[in-house]
């Protein structure tokens, strides 16, 4: 069951990934990151209007923890996007976030079958496979230096490094918000996250991009699969191996690929299949019992 809802938890965070890109093709990535935890705050304020979670103190202070690891990723990824090649910042990041919550559970005194194993190993391959892209792999031809390439190369890589590390603490805090507590946890992680995106959506002064239409329906569909993916994420981490719900949960990436290839028409490099299909094969070894 924990697999199943993990991999919901891939299928939603992928699909939202996919909306919240194609709309920031359209306008600023900050002014979208912030709209879509703007509507993620709405969309977590109407579930607790209805549901009526029971409030826990603990689930205040590990969302908003969450949300403000999940700010720093979110700087560090795009300042690693500013200084390097987009494939390879992603590919690293997302390995980076898979990993240490795998180290954080063994620590903890988890243990794992070979075939668990094998399917972790196997997600974090697959991850590599679909995100990252050949011409993305070599330098940058267009900076003549090659200490400046060495350099920009280096900056890449440990802001690369760094998101992953927040990401995966992100996951980390999420699996200690208790269950009958979940949307609170969400509706704190969102405060903090809000606040932390409108303060560098506004210092930085931005103006390309910032009259461009925006795509609300995009946004909006993307914040909810978002919230979605979320709750997912926390319900399985309470069923399941917080090591290998999130080997299967960081799989998000693969389902953008397929959701690009359906509806931008874009290629699916030989590479990215295998990549794909190592996935379902690291899923169906972390299933097995």
């Amino acid at each position: 069951m924990s697999s199943l809802l993990a991999l919901s938890a891939a299928a939603l965070w992928g699909s939202g990934g996919f909306l919240g890109g194609a709309a920031s093709r359209k306008s600023g990535a900050i002014r979208v990151v912030f709209l879509t935890f703007f509507v993620q705050l709405v969309i977590a304020l109407g579930m607790a209007a209805i549901a009526r979670p029971v409030l826990h103190a603990q689930a205040l202070a590990w969302g908003g923890t969450a949300g403000l690891v999940e700010v720093v990723g979110f700087l560090s990824v795009y300042r690693a996007f500013s200084a390097g090649r987009m494939g390879v910042v992603a590919a690293t990041s997302w390995v980076v976030a898979g990993c240490v919550p795998v180290v954080f559970d063994l620590v903890g005194g988890t243990t794992l079958s070979v075939a668990s194993w094998t399917g972790v190993v196997c997600a974090i391959v697959a991850v590599i496979l679909v995100s990252l892209r050949p011409e993305e792999i070599s330098a940058d031809l267009n900076e003549t230096s090659t200490r400046n390439r060495e350099s920009k190369g280096k900056t890449a890589l440990l802001f690369a490094l760094f998101s992953g590390l927040c990401f995966g603490c992100q996951f980390i805090f999420f699996a200690q918000i208790r269950s009958d507590s979940v949307i609170w946890g969400l509706l704190a992680m969102r405060v903090v996250s809000i606040a932390g995106a409108g303060t560098v959506w506004a210092a930085s002064g931005a103006r390309s991009g910032e009259r461009a239409k925006v795509s609300y329906l995009a946004v909006i569909t993307s914040a909810a699969l978002f919230v979605a993916g979320d709750v997912m994420f926390i319900i399985a981490t309470h069923s399941g191996s917080l090591a290998l719900v999130t080997a299967v949960a960081t799989l998000g990436p693969a389902f953008t690929a397929i959701l690009a290839r359906l509806f931008l028409n874009e290629y699916l490099l030989t590479r990215q299949r295998i990549g794909i299909a190592i996935a379902i094969g690291g899923v169906a070894l972390i299933s097995v019992k």
